[in-house]
């Protein structure tokens, strides 16, 4: 087992980057790719260029010292304007039934009987996208934030499992010199056990921090696209996908939070003594409930401070907020108690 993972460890399974070689990734190995063929539509790292080279001699290869954004932006200019269904079709209507960007076929297929379907071009010269546009800044600024804490907790965790994984090495230890020579069996099937859920486990943080990486990625470049003085059309699917990326960054969010701070326990088989013959092991290992650790004595300040009356014409008594929060497009909703209601708030 303990081979298995620095044989991961050597294939750069631990490291992320913006471009992966084609090759490589076709054989389960994760190499960045600095070599990109614009005939092949395929990157190679430093190994896989070399072959690329002498079996291909006439397609022309740029690296990706020739610019910062070389490969990467062209990509993503082209892909954003792809639907994500009909892969090859452009983007080139936006159906508000259904809150969805259309290509032809989609309109075809699942859209015909929709009444409010326009074309990209007239619905972004609309009001709604300027006013949208703010929102989505402020809340892929927001979930970047929260994606990069969850990535730092995500390396605590690491380090906060290994921490327990050596203590119950430890604890099987002790047990183990309480008992007689048929002991050697019986600890090497509880460690088997304890090192095949800190695998597990140490593998799904990882792989939680880097579907939060890829989507501080996309973020970052989707931001960085609406800041742009680019076509209308494509500031609208820029924004679009932008909205869409945000919720896909809560929903990360809320199944990671789920298991934060996961940790594992060893249970000892007290009875082991008298009855080791027929055990099969030391003891159980258990996943322990997620630990999150928050300071009392923690001081809050408050920078600024606004007053604002939020009462309706439909309410029968004086409000009392008693709860709010934010959206992933950055708007504010508050909980009402005494009118039972929950309201929006708006830009006046």
């Amino acid at each position: 087992m303990a081979s298995n993972l620095n044989t991961s460890q050597q294939k750069g399974s631990d490291v992320f980057y913006d471009v992966c070689c084609s090759v490589c990734e076709e054989d389960g190995k994760h190499n960045e790719g600095l070599f990109h063929c614009k005939i092949c539509f395929k990157t190679y790292c430093d190994e896989c260029v070399k072959m690329h080279k002498k079996l291909l001699k006439d397609h022309a290869v740029s690296a990706k010292s020739d610019g910062e954004s070389w490969y990467v932006a062209n990509k993503v200019d082209d892909i954003i304007e792809l639907c994500e269904e009909h892969t090859t079709e452009r983007l080139t209507m936006f159906c508000e039934d259904h809150e969805q960007l259309l290509c032809h076929l989609c309109l075809l297929l699942k859209h015909r009987q929709c009444s409010k379907v326009f074309a990209l071009a007239e619905q972004a010269k609309s009001n709604s996208q300027r006013i949208a546009l703010v929102h989505v800044t402020k809340g892929i600024e927001m979930s970047q934030k929260r994606l990069k804490d969850m990535v730092d907790r995500g390396k605590d965790n690491i380090k906060s499992l290994k921490a327990s994984y050596e203590q119950i090495c430890e604890e099987i230890l002790d047990e183990r010199r309480q008992i007689n020579e048929n002991l050697d069996r019986l600890q090497q099937n509880t460690i088997r056990e304890l090192e095949s859920i800190h695998e597990r486990l140490n593998n799904s943080i990882e792989d939680d921090t880097k579907r939060c990486l890829e989507c501080i990625s996309k973020l970052k470049i989707y931001g960085a696209k609406l800041k742009d003085n680019i076509l209308p059309e494509r500031t609208f699917i820029t924004l679009r996908k932008c909205i869409d990326q945000t919720a896909a960054a809560d929903s990360l969010l809320k199944s990671m939070i789920k298991n934060d701070g996961t940790d594992i326990k060893f249970q000892p088989n007290r009875e082991l003594i008298q009855c080791h013959a027929d055990c099969t092991d030391l003891g159980k290992i258990i996943i322990g409930d997620p630990q999150h650790n928050v300071d009392p004595n923690k001081i809050v300040s408050i920078e600024d401070k606004s007053e604002y009356n939020v009462r309706t014409a439909t309410d029968k008594y004086t409000c009392s907020i008693t709860g709010i929060c934010t959206t992933s497009n950055g708007d504010h909703v508050i909980a009402d108690c005494y009118n039972d209601c929950v309201k929006l708030l708006n830009q006046a």
